[in-house]
């Protein structure tokens, strides 16, 4: 019986001891996907009643799975985060961390390795766009900021309308009284204003920005 549990999926959705829900790339991807969702809600329980230890021990997890080559392996782990960390849940920075916020210290060669290694796929795409819109931009040092920005409005040209859409309204998530002028500036410069592509695909972005911040700054030269 013990052996018939430990090869079935629902088993892992159960309140097991973190031990028994370490994710192995070896497994069956199902039984993986349940150890991730199960990781993630703990990560999101503990968050907020500030059991650092337990998180930290989940987050170790995250980061080891998040290292590897992306396949569905890497993929389930993201989905399980992007699941219950919705709206810039995920701080990378033990400063910022607030009640109900997952902390990950996640070291930047790690967060470059999901973001912006060659993309095989829109799927793909769509994973490290879900990943971006978990973290706490308050978190991120303004250098890497400014690159999840251009890999945005990349991530807005897109063919696939999905990726492009998704990626057009979190741009806006990330804009600050600090950084519209050089956001709007990133978005600009990818205008090409005789090729309808960019200009319909683009647009979007820039429009919520004006609005929000009343207009067009006065020092930006174009």
């Amino acid at each position: 019986k013990g052996s018939f549990l430990l090869n079935h999926t629902t088993f892992y959705r159960l309140s097991l001891p973190l031990f028994l829900l370490k994710p192995r790339k070896s497994e069956n991807i199902l039984i993986s996907t349940s150890k991730f969702h199960t990781l993630a809600w703990y990560a999101k329980m503990y968050s907020a009643t500030n059991h650092t230890e337990k998180t930290k021990i989940i987050a170790e997890m995250f980061n080891e799975a998040l290292y590897g080559t992306y396949d569905e392996f890497v993929s389930s782990a993201i989905q399980a985060l992007s699941f219950y960390f919705k709206g810039g849940q995920i701080s990378l920075s033990q400063d910022t961390v607030a009640d109900g916020k997952f902390f990950i210290n996640m070291p930047i060669n790690l967060l470059r390795h999901l973001l912006l290694c060659p993309m095989a796929s829109w799927f793909q795409c769509i994973d490290a766009l879900t990943f971006i819109q978990c973290l706490d931009i308050n978190s991120i040092d303004y250098p890497f900021i400014d690159t999840i920005i251009h890999l945005l409005v990349d991530f807005s040209l897109n063919k696939n309308s999905k990726l492009s859409k998704l990626a057009a309204e979190t741009i806006v998530k990330f804009v600050t009284p600090a950084n519209q002028l050089e956001i709007m500036k990133i978005i600009i410069d990818k205008i090409a204003f005789f090729d309808t592509n960019s200009m319909e695909k683009l647009i979007p972005a820039l429009i919520p920005i004006v609005k929000l911040f009343n207009g067009f700054p006065s020092d930006l030269d174009y």
